[in-house]
């Protein structure tokens, strides 16, 4: 199997935990959110309250945080919109498309010898 393969492999195992991995990413990522408001707190903070600040890195610390803050947000709302489109669509019934993959079958007993069977074991 190549690196490809592979891949695509393990993001197909992954999509069966769909649910399970948005909610991860919803708490991951309101975590995030709150690590850049206390950073852009912080950098507000040593900006002016101190002499310790170098000229302009206020600024771009600042707007750094904030567009990753952006990232967090709008990958949680893609993940979101994805999940829910998933939810809204149609799911076939394994019954319907199960004989697909069935090559012959095969009857290993009769109706009759299992009820006989099934009222010897009462």
């Amino acid at each position: 199997m190549n690196f490809v393969d592979l891949i695509a492999h393990g993001l197909g195992a992954m999509s069966v935990f769909s649910d399970l991995i948005f909610v991860r990413m919803l708490f991951a990522s309101s975590a995030l959110l709150l690590l850049i408001v206390i950073g852009v707190i912080a950098a507000i903070g040593i900006r002016l309250f101190t002499d310790l600040a170098i000229p302009g890195w206020a600024t771009n610390m600042v707007g750094f945080l904030v567009l990753l803050g952006f990232n967090a947000v709008m990958l949680t709302v893609m993940m979101a919109f994805l999940q829910l489109n998933r939810r809204a669509s149609l799911q076939p019934v394994p019954r319907d498309y199960a004989m697909g993959f069935v090559r012959e079958m095969r009857v290993f007993a009769k109706k009759s010898s299992l009820t006989n069977l099934q009222q010897a074991a009462e």
